[in-house]
């Protein structure tokens, strides 16, 4: 029979002392020499007091023992011994009939009590190798002091360390838990770990072993070189798994290597890039810093983002072993309006990013992320006008050198301003995606006009194509301020003819009506009509013709004072008086010709 005898532990600092003792068979552990002091109160009792454990029946028994042995819980005393400690017959008849038990004193039970996450089951796994725990205790190792496996130095070579019958079966290798990721403060990730490759640079440190510590940067075989140990493939493998293959290498030439592993300096990445952006393609970007490169330097390093882009759905495809391909979404917007940075991921090797086109363009979004780092640089753009424009056509726009980009109105103006039919409310633009599908928004520019709405004034950018419209009708006050704006060319050309003071072609504002035209000709002489005639060339081709009864005290009315058009004419008539006397003058004049002048009278 195997006898399991008292074995004393000790922790590095102030762990009590655990006693395990195998009495004879009925005897019960024996209280120490100061058991005749008063008892304390034995409220706390250890988890293991009242355990009992049962030894295998050996085929040889010793003296006075029988064949089954029970082992009392172990006590804990004020003092102890290292040697085994041999119950009297009249100690054992004494505690045959009631167990005598010491706890430990106030002072230190309350020193181990107030310890957060405090037990007793921990003190025992931390003082007894997990061998010994379920295993009876040899004899031969009880004259030995158990080494706890914290407590040998991971420096100590294999050859100088000396193995001690008590660890059976305790491995030497102690692998380092996998730990988290240790660059993820430097490397935001979408939880996805860092995977190591080819470039990387490292920091690995092995507690206690700083000949084995250093940098070392990833080769281009996906190995590093280690002191005594050789080359270790790291490429591929996550933080944690190049810690444990670090640490099984190093486990020949040392005992229980704790090994941690972190990122210094991440490779060059290679990233694709499509989408809603200026230079979309095939990149690889270095990173300056332990940080890794962020989806907003990618983005720079594309020349920026289109202003069709949606800021709010940019999709990052990653490769992940486990996972396969993996789809986030981050919201820019909240970057550039709000700061936050956790929407700038940072990128992984192999990354695709893809900025999809905005379904429907919002003007001050828009705007505001134009200004913004991430927006394509303000530079010479082409676009196009037709309809309602003084010269419709293709136009090459320069962006101002204080860095602001192109706009409508700049564009209206370049093409000789707007005509008196153009419906301001309802100008349309055409703008082309990167995939090739357009999109198509209105614009309200009489907003801009009354209400100063700059909104209304969106930026343009190369490719688009404005359509200005045709008014179905325009009330008086609406071509007033529509001649005013400076989206209208600065002045018009009509002609004023007949029985005008000083007729002739005359440049007029626009919005001018056919009194103001008048009155800019001088005026009506005497032997002009009352009605005068309007003659347009429509953008057809076609020629209308009206009268009109001028009355220079009406305002504006589109029957009796319209508002003229550039290159209206004015043909201002003879009245009925006037008609007569130079037809009379007409037949009379050829016979006062012929007879001599003493004849009339």
């Amino acid at each position: 029979m195997r006898l399991l005898t008292l074995v004393q532990l000790s922790t590095a600092a102030t762990c009590p002392l655990l006693l395990l003792s195998l009495p004879k068979l009925g005897a019960q552990p024996v209280t120490p020499s100061d058991s005749s002091k008063p008892e304390e109160n034995n409220d706390f009792q250890s988890p293991l007091r009242s355990a009992a454990i049962t030894a295998p029946t050996p085929s040889v028994a010793p003296p006075n023992v029988t064949a089954q042995a029970t082992i009392a819980a172990p006590q804990f005393s004020r003092k102890s011994s290292t040697k085994p400690i041999t119950a009297s017959p009249a100690a054992t008849a004494k505690s045959q009939a009631k167990p005598v038990t010491k706890p430990l004193p106030p002072a230190i039970r309350a020193n181990f009590t107030q310890r957060p996450n405090f037990s007793w089951e921990r003190i025992v796994e931390r003082s007894l190798p997990a061998s010994l725990l379920s295993r009876p205790i040899s004899p031969i190792a009880t004259k030995k002091a158990i080494v706890p496996p914290n407590q040998v130095k991971a420096s100590e070579p294999r050859s100088k360390q000396t193995q001690t019958p008590n660890q059976l079966n305790t491995p030497l290798i102690a692998a380092v838990p996998p730990t988290s990721n240790n660059s993820s403060a430097v490397l935001p990730s979408i939880n996805t770990p860092y995977v190591l490759g080819a470039g990387d640079t490292i920091q690995i440190t092995v507690v206690n072993v700083p000949e084995f510590s250093g940098q070392q940067q990833v080769g281009m075989d996906g190995s590093i070189l280690l002191p005594v140990v050789g080359r270790v493939l790291l490429t591929g493998l996550t933080l944690p798994e190049a810690e444990a293959s670090i640490a099984n290498r190093l486990s020949r030439e040392l005992r229980r290597p704790r090994i941690l592993v972190t990122v210094l300096k991440s490779r060059p990445l290679r990233i694709g890039i499509a989408g809603e952006i200026k230079q979309p393609g095939f990149y690889t970007i270095a990173s300056d810093s332990i940080q890794a490169p962020s989806i907003a330097q990618a983005i720079q390093t594309a020349g920026g983002l289109t202003l069709s882009a949606n800021l709010q759905q940019i999709e990052i495809r990653r490769r992940d072993r486990t996972k396969g391909s993996q789809r986030i979404v981050v919201n820019l917007s909240d970057l550039t309006q709000a700061g936050d940075l956790d929407q700038n991921l940072a990128l992984r090797d192999g990354d695709s990013i893809y900025i999809p086109a905005a379904d429907t363009i919002d003007l001050a979004a828009a705007g505001r992320f134009a200004d913004t780092n991430l927006a394509i640089t303000a530079q010479a753009i082409n676009v196009a006008l037709v309809g309602e424009v003084t010269r419709p056509g293709a136009y090459k726009l320069e962006s101002a050198k204080d860095g602001n980009r192109a706009t409508l109105t700049q564009a209206i103006q370049q093409a000789g301003g707007i005509t008196q039919q153009a419906d301001l409310r309802q100008v349309e633009v055409r703008r082309m995606t990167r995939s090739g599908q357009p999109r198509l928004f209105t614009v309200d520019v009489m907003k801009l006009i009354r209400e100063g709405d700059l909104n209304q004034d969106v930026l343009l950018q190369s490719g688009d194509t404005i359509r200005l419209v045709k008014a179905p009708e325009m009330s008086p006050e609406d071509l007033l301020q529509q001649g005013a704006a400076n989206v209208s060319p600065g002045s018009i050309r009509v002609n004023v003819v007949g029985e005008i003071k000083g007729g002739g072609a005359l440049q007029v504002t626009p919005g001018s009506t056919l009194n103001q035209a008048i009155l800019a000709a001088g005026g009506l002489d005497r032997r002009a009509a009352k009605s005068v005639e309007l003659i347009r060339l429509n953008s057809n081709g076609t020629v209308t013709r009206r009268s009109i009864r001028v009355d220079l005290s009406r305002g504006i009315d589109p029957v009796n004072n319209p508002v003229l058009w550039n290159n209206d004419v004015i043909v201002v008539g003879r009245s009925g008086f006037t008609r007569f006397s130079d037809g009379l003058s007409d037949i009379l004049s050829p016979v006062f010709r012929l007879l001599p002048l003493q004849f009339l009278f």
